[in-house]
């Protein structure tokens, strides 16, 4: 197992990286703009653990099939329990802001717990899938910092740019324009 580990992390070197479980997406919804790149990756007949830049640890606990996927994903294909735990993003590194879910299988059902600050969480689910977990390997991450955030410009930022009118007076023009266009077809019939 620490041999395809090996070769999955040459291939995935500077790549940002997904975590699913049991087909379900892990982390945050923040989680996409972030720069996570694998920092380390062990192995043992019980445990499997890989770590990320951003804090993120994913650990599956006895894990089997495990090998490389098609498009250079890591594919766990069994495991009885696989664990993903994050810091909240935007927040400082503390374990009031430490984030795990927690996947644990029984036969084909996936008991799911979500614990951190503001959900806690927890359900079961059906779950017959040959792919427990998943490292998806995306695009190449910059090494230079990311650029500030920029605010949405509103309509009222781009209007004054496009037209002096209002939005209302540019939604008659434009009908205007189309009844032009319907009157044309009507009178050329």
């Amino acid at each position: 197992m620490q041999d395809v580990l090996s070769q999955w992390l040459a291939i995935t070197a500077h790549r940002r990286c997904q975590v699913f479980i049991a087909a379900r997406f892990c982390g945050d919804a923040a989680w996409h703009a972030s720069s996570q790149r694998l920092v380390e990756c062990r192995a043992s007949d019980a445990l499997l653990t890989v770590r990320f830049n951003g804090g993120e640890r994913l650990i599956v606990s006895h894990p089997s099939g495990v090998r490389i996927g098609p498009s250079h994903e890591l594919v766990v294909g069994d495991a009885t329990e696989a664990s993903f735990c994050w810091y909240r993003y935007g927040h400082p590194r503390s374990l009031e802001n430490l984030c795990e879910e927690v996947f644990t299988k029984r036969d084909h059902v996936i008991v799911f717990e979500r614990m951190g600050p503001s959900f806690p969480t927890g359900v079961t689910f059906p779950y017959e899938g040959d792919r427990f977990v998943q490292v998806l390997s995306g695009r190449r991450v910059q090494d230079k910092p990311p650029e500030p955030a920029r605010p949405k410009p509103t309509w009222r930022d781009i209007l004054p740019i496009c037209s002096n009118r209002t939005p209302r007076q540019l939604g008659e023009q434009r009908l205007s324009a189309g009844r032009q266009a319907a009157m044309r077809v009507s009178t050329s019939a």
